[in-house]
């Protein structure tokens, strides 16, 4: 990905000292609202095992299973604790991410309320950048102050899988998922 910064903080599975950490801030008895797509097979699948990782840190996660559009609805209107989603970008620039994701926009940066006014600052800058080398620089700058706050935690890439018959030649997908189908033939 353009301006991809490889040096991100990695934060592994470690719920000792997550127990610290929260008795350290003064916190107990931790209960979270966990959102989940009723009939989202990966969803519900991903939901039990954060649930089990976090009672290892003693924190209690209780799974609301709800309609996807309740889900959406509960989500922007922040009325969650824990929800996975998914991301993906629809162009090759990182401006749609960041400003989506960071910019504090309309959408409360995807639903999950993160503010950080040197951040939002800093999208908008980059945006309008037209040396790459400094662009990049603040792809990278934004990328470690929005992973310094744990703006959200990344779980897992999911790649495209595609399956076509013999009989089909020339089907191809770019990497952001969209299908060319111009050539596409049936034989």
């Amino acid at each position: 990905a353009l301006y991809y910064y490889a040096d991100n903080p990695q934060r592994p599975y470690d719920p000792e000292k997550a127990k610290q950490m929260l008795s350290a801030a003064g916190v107990s008895n931790l209960t979270l609202k966990y959102l989940i797509r009723a009939g989202d097979e990966v969803d519900e699948q991903t939901a039990v095992l954060v649930q089990q990782q976090l009672a290892q840190a003693g924190i209690t996660a209780n799974l609301q299973k709800v309609d996807p559009s309740q889900e959406w609805d509960m989500t922007i209107a922040g009325d969650y604790d824990i929800s996975v989603n998914y991301w993906t970008n629809d162009i090759l620039d990182p401006d749609q991410k960041t400003t989506f994701v960071l910019g504090h926009d309309s959408n409360n940066n995807y639903m999950t309320n993160y503010k950080n006014d040197a951040v939002k600052d800093l999208v908008a800058k980059a945006r309008l950048e037209l040396d790459p080398k400094k662009r990049e620089q603040m792809y990278i700058d934004l990328q470690k102050m929005a992973k310094d706050d744990v703006n959200w935690i990344d779980l897992y890439y999911s790649p495209y899988i595609n399956v076509a018959r013999k009989n089909i030649d020339n089907f191809h997908q770019n990497p952001l998922g969209r299908f060319f189908l111009e050539d596409t033939v049936k034989n």
